[in-house]
């Protein structure tokens, strides 16, 4: 068994992505921040934009899996995304996410 520090599906490393994404990707810091998913029972989402980019950062917040819909008036076009990040090895699993599981996408308006 890999210890944390080899294992590169451990929280150690997951961490250490986020902390070189946010040091690469001036939308983290800079970015305007809104709330999506506002009466979502079980996911906490929220979109950073910064010039022509759109960051979609979708967390579910239980131990079951969790259906969303992103709202067609905050972002132009979802069919777009692109994946960045998440917690777990990524599926597009069609709006649902695993228990617990945090994902970013990205989209570039053209």
């Amino acid at each position: 068994m890999q210890s944390g520090v080899d294992n590169p599906d451990s929280v150690l490393q997951f961490y250490r992505k986020l902390i070189r994404l946010r040091k690469e990707s001036s939308i983290m810091v800079y970015g305007d921040f809104e709330i999506i998913l506002n009466n979502h029972e079980q996911i906490f989402g929220y979109i950073r934009r910064l010039e022509n980019e759109e960051w979609i950062i979708l967390l579910n917040m239980t131990d079951t899996e969790a259906q969303y819909d992103i709202p067609k008036e905050c972002v132009d076009d979802w069919d777009k995304k692109n994946y960045v990040i998440s917690n777990y090895p990524h599926v597009d699993n069609q709006n649902t996410l695993r228990p617990y599981e945090a994902i970013v996408y990205k989209y570039v308006k053209e």
